[in-house]
């Protein structure tokens, strides 16, 4: 069905075997609370490309002025600022804003995490960021829960850049297909899928029983 297994358990008189779901969509093509702003030319990982990128030297301030200019438009632009306008205008955008830089590890595969690294293997990709506005349409209180949430979508989207997409597929005792699903980031999300369905299935029979 699939390419060559890179699992095999037996799970309540089933077998469960994992395979790599190389037709996994992206992550990011998912309802998002954040948008991934990329600055690395070479690493090309991200929803967007920032246009202000290496304009001031600061990644936080060229973030301001992408805001200021492309998000927000304001008729002037943020380079026109005096330093006191744009500290004020900065101020404004944290308030309005959470944001923070992320970064990829290239060693062996890519994976994404929050904050700055810099050297050989490794670099800033970009900055992450959603607004108050759709903090609040999420349902959420607060900036910590928004971050919390903005951690878990780059762990699933470096989980999928680093080829870490699954799908399964169960037999029974005689071989006969039970139920195949994919899409699943992590090997461990994916087996806890694949026992929770055969639970469910035995759970029914009980009841039909």
């Amino acid at each position: 069905m699939y390419n060559d297994s890179i699992h095999e358990e037996k799970y309540l008189g089933k077998t469960i075997k994992l395979f790599l779901d190389e037709a996994s969509e992206s992550p990011r093509d998912w309802d998002n609370l954040c948008t991934l702003l990329g600055v690395h030319q070479r690493l090309n990982i991200f929803d967007e490309e920032m246009p202000t990128a290496g304009q001031s030297g600061s990644l936080e301030e060229d973030f301001f002025a992408y805001i200021y200019d492309y998000l927000e438009g304001h008729d002037k632009s943020w380079d026109m600022l005096t330093p006191k306008q744009a500290e004020r205008a900065g101020n404004g955008i944290r308030r309005r804003y959470v944001f923070t830089p992320y970064s990829a590890y290239t060693k062996g595969g890519c994976i994404l995490r929050v904050g700055y690294a810099h050297g050989w293997d490794c670099g800033v990709v970009g900055m992450m960021f959603c607004s108050r506005d759709d903090i609040k349409k999420a349902g959420l209180q607060t900036a910590k829960q928004a971050m919390k949430i903005m951690e878990d979508e780059l762990d699933e989207f470096s989980q999928y850049c680093n080829g870490e997409a699954y799908c399964y597929e169960i037999t029974d005792e005689n071989g006969e297909d039970v139920e195949s699903c994919g899409g699943f980031l992590g090997m461990d999300y994916a087996l806890v899928e694949a026992r929770s369905v055969i639970k469910a299935k035995l759970s029914q029979l009980e009841l039909e029983v």
